[in-house]
């Protein structure tokens, strides 16, 4: 009985590593070593990869990110916009220099208590 279960089991993770093989050769995923772990996680995580490959895979296809940003007149977010608005890298960059403004660097707080 187990024998069976086991070569079920076998053959449903290579049927869901095939379906993904083959959706990733229509849609390719943005980082191409994505094209590989997916089809592989499929083979021990059987459903349950190929569920989150539906769920999170997908949307990191290429077609999906070209699709994302197609919606925001093709910027990526690290350019000014034609409203003269900052993009999104620019931001998180001026956050993290203003969280970091006025404290003195490591080596400075060093010599400065010895």
């Amino acid at each position: 009985m187990l024998k069976v279960f086991a070569w079920v089991s076998l053959g449903v993770g290579f049927a869901c590593a095939l379906f993904i093989a083959a959706d990733e050769t229509r849609r390719p995923q943005k980082m191409g070593v994505m094209n590989v772990v997916w089809p592989v996680s499929a083979l021990y995580f059987s459903v349950f990869a190929l569920w989150a490959y539906l769920r999170w895979g997908l949307k990191k296809t290429r077609e999906a990110m070209r699709e994302h940003t197609h919606g925001q007149g093709g910027r990526t977010g690290s350019e000014k916009g034609d409203d003269g608005s900052e993009g999104k890298e620019q931001l998180r960059r001026s956050r993290w220099e203003q969280a970091t403004a006025g404290r003195d660097a490591p080596s400075q707080m060093c010599s400065a208590s010895s």
